[in-house]
């Protein structure tokens, strides 16, 4: 409990300094991401997974390198293991179409997984849910969306109920690239984009380049320790 109160309150210095789109029940929610990096920048390390087709072929579910407009399923789980990361983390769409990754030449295709294909573009919900490290910061890419009026973020942060972040004020711009970076005071378990259920407001979209900042577990960051001292030991006494 000391360290979860601990990591709010720093939380909450970074946070009054840089700007950021939405606020609520101990949730930031920011569009931009150099803002979003500034807000936690010397408290947790961000690690961003860009939606490659190399990348992608780590999920566990993926069994080669996808090619554009490769179905992938409905879920797509990244263990730390493999990718190195502090924590690990799934993406999961609601719709039985799931993912597709899309390589398309140029625009906001490029490096994408497109959510929900063949369900008359409405629907489109997905969640990213982060396992094995607490993680106060999470984010990622969505594209061609144009944010109709019952869109938005919730937030899963060990409460009773969900953060919720209406996104229709984010409507009217091309609908190319709209970056959702959140910074919790409590560890972030799920983030939750519900898209519009409406025809009429609702369109293609697709997710892209997943970014989580996880403390690192205790034995991970002790052995780290450990190499980062015995290193300097050995270039002591043997003069390297």
């Amino acid at each position: 409990m000391k360290k979860r109160l601990l990591i709010a309150t720093i939380a909450g210095l970074a946070l009054s300094s840089h700007a950021q789109w939405a606020t609520s029940g101990g949730v930031s929610v920011y569009t931009d991401k150099a803002e979003w990096e500034a807000a936690i920048a010397g408290q947790w390390t961000v690690q961003t997974l860009e939606t490659t087709a190399a990348n992608v072929a780590l999920a566990d579910e993926v069994s080669a390198t996808p090619g554009n407009d490769t179905q992938l399923g409905s879920t797509l789980t990244f263990d730390m293991s493999v990718t190195g990361f502090n924590a690990s983390f799934a993406l999961e769409a609601t719709q039985e179409s799931g993912f597709v990754y899309n390589d398309y030449t140029s625009g906001s295709w490029t490096d994408a997984l497109g959510v929900g294909y063949g369900s008359s573009e409405e629907n489109d919900n997905f969640t990213l849910t982060i396992s094995d490290a607490l993680t106060y910061a999470a984010g990622f890419e969505i594209r061609e969306n144009n944010f109709g009026d019952d869109e938005g973020l919730y937030v899963y942060n060990g409460d009773i109920d969900p953060v919720f972040f209406n996104t229709e004020p984010l409507a009217g711009g091309d609908g190319s690239t709209v970056f959702l970076g959140v910074i919790s005071a409590t560890s972030i378990e799920k983030l939750w984009f519900d898209e519009a259920d409406s025809v009429s407001t609702a369109d293609n979209m697709a997710v892209a380049n997943i970014s989580i900042a996880a403390v690192p577990e205790p034995a991970s960051a002790m052995m780290l320790t450990f190499g980062a001292g015995l290193l300097f030991v050995l270039r002591r006494r043997y003069g390297r």
